[in-house]
């Protein structure tokens, strides 16, 4: 949950400042953390693992 307060406080500043990008390079990067959340639960699913929150 940190992680990613952290991340939605400063990739927008990094994004515009940093990067001179618009929003929409902001915008890919935060659907990449999802899709890659999802793929991480589905992996850990389909092993059987058990994940503490």
């Amino acid at each position: 949950m940190r992680q990613t307060l952290l991340f939605n406080v400063l990739a927008p500043a990094y994004v515009i400042k940093l990067l001179h990008a618009k929003s929409t390079v902001y915008d890919f990067a935060n659907m990449s953390y999802g899709c890659g959340g999802l793929f991480w639960s589905m992996t850990a699913l389909k092993n059987g693992e058990k994940v503490n929150i």
